[in-house]
C-alpha cells in the first residue's frame, strides 16, 4: 500500500501541474490536454529521480499553493465587476486579522514601543473595539442598500 501512494501522490502532482498549463495555454482541447498530461504523468513517476525531487518540493509547493489562493480568496471582493463595493468579506479577513494581531501583537507591541506601558487586557479591549467598530461599519453598509 505504501508503494502505491509513494507513486500514486507524484503522479497526481505531476499530472495536475501538466493539465493546468496544458489549459492555461489553450493549444489542445481538453481530452488532448487529459491525455497528454496523463503521458507526462506517467513518464514522471517512471523515474525515481523525479519522484524523489516531487517528495522532496511538494510542502513548499502546498505552502505556495495555499497562499495564492488565500491571496486571491483576499482580493476577490476587490476584483467585483459592478460598481457597489461589498465590504463584508474584506472587514471579515479584517477581524481575523485583528484577532490573530491580538493575539501574537502584544509582544510584538511592546518590543516596537517599550515607552508605553499598555497591560494585555487594555490592549484587548482596544482589539474589541476595533471589532465592534467593524461590526458596525458593515451593518451600517447593509442598511444603505
Amino acid at each position: 500500500m505504501a508503494d502505491l501512494i509513494y507513486v500514486f501522490v507524484p503522479f497526481i502532482f505531476a499530472f495536475a501541474i501538466a493539465y493546468g498549463a496544458l489549459e492555461t495555454s489553450r493549444i489542445f482541447s481538453k481530452r488532448v490536454a487529459g491525455v497528454l498530461s496523463m503521458a507526462l504523468a506517467f513518464f514522471a513517476v517512471s523515474s525515481s529521480q523525479v519522484v524523489e525531487i516531487i517528495y522532496a518540493y511538494l510542502p513548499y509547493a502546498t505552502v505556495v499553493f495555499i497562499a495564492v489562493f488565500f491571496i486571491s480568496f483576499i482580493l476577490s471582493p476587490f476584483k467585483s465587476e459592478d460598481k457597489k463595493k461589498d465590504f463584508t468579506m474584506i472587514l471579515a479577513i479584517l477581524g481575523l486579522l485583528v484577532v490573530f494581531m491580538i493575539n501574537i501583537g502584544y509582544d510584538v507591541f511592546l518590543n516596537a514601543f517599550p515607552s508605553y506601558a499598555v497591560d494585555l487586557e487594555n490592549f484587548m479591549y482596544a482589539g474589541g473595539l476595533i471589532l465592534i467598530a467593524m461590526l458596525l461599519f458593515v451593518a451600517y453598509q447593509r442598511g444603505k442598500t
